[in-house]
């Protein structure tokens, strides 16, 4: 996989890791073994055969995670759902906080 700036985080860098080096893209066959049926890879002279239908699904699913919008974080959200002139900043602001009771307001007309 190359390398490249993870997107919605570490979590979807690590899905398009798994989705290209552990989804399933080897063609099986099923056999009979002791009165079971089981599926064993395909192989053609040796070499397994890659499925184009698995290769397509793998694909598509890895186009799909990279093509997700980011999720915004949870201080872009907060500020989203109560505006920036509700939201103190730890440190330097804070006679910008806001009463629990305007805050449950604000949220209640966010929602509706």
């Amino acid at each position: 996989m190359k390398s490249r700036t993870s997107h919605n985080g570490d979590a979807a860098y690590y899905v398009l890791g798994y989705l290209e080096q552990a989804f399933p893209i080897h063609a099986q066959k099923l056999v009979e073994i002791d009165g079971n049926m089981v599926a064993e890879p395909l192989r053609e002279t040796g070499a397994l055969v890659v499925s184009r239908e698995a290769l397509a699904l793998r694909d598509a699913a890895m186009m799909e995670l990279m093509t997700l919008a980011p999720i915004p974080s949870a201080l872009d959200q907060i500020l989203w759902a109560f505006g920036d002139e509700a939201v103190a900043e730890s440190q330097h602001h804070p006679r910008r906080l806001q009463p629990l009771h305007h805050c449950l307001e604000t949220l209640h007309k966010h929602a509706c």
